[in-house]
């Protein structure tokens, strides 16, 4: 079984559901007990199964943020955190930066737009 596209698969449905992802749903989400879910992931994929989805997590609000203008409320639930505060502090304790300076940052390393 290739875990990581598992994990892929099963973040997606989070994203779609706009819900947080768990290792103990994705575990039973694929049929492995718990524990053997979190060996067997750290040691093929080579992190552990809860930084993987939780990198994954920010990874996806990086895109919307830098992307879309949408709310930084919209990302916080598109991007599968239970709440907007929930995602700020995660967010900045990943990045060392808020949504709204990562934005910012983005968009002054974007192209600017055609009339």
């Amino acid at each position: 079984m290739d875990l990581r596209a598992a994990a892929d698969r099963y973040l997606e449905s989070c994203f779609e559901r706009e819900t947080p992802p768990h290792v103990r749903e994705f575990a039973t989400t694929v049929g492995l007990a718990f524990n053997y879910l979190s060996h067997v992931f750290r040691v093929k994929v080579g992190v552990n199964a809860s930084t993987y989805l939780k990198n994954a997590q920010v990874e996806r609000a990086k895109s919307l943020l830098a992307s879309t203008t949408d709310p930084i409320a919209t990302v916080a639930s598109h991007s599968a955190y239970g709440t907007p505060q929930t995602f700020h502090r995660a967010f900045r304790r990943r990045t060392g930066m808020t949504p709204t300076a990562f934005r910012a940052l983005a968009g002054e390393s974007r192209p600017p737009e055609e009339s």
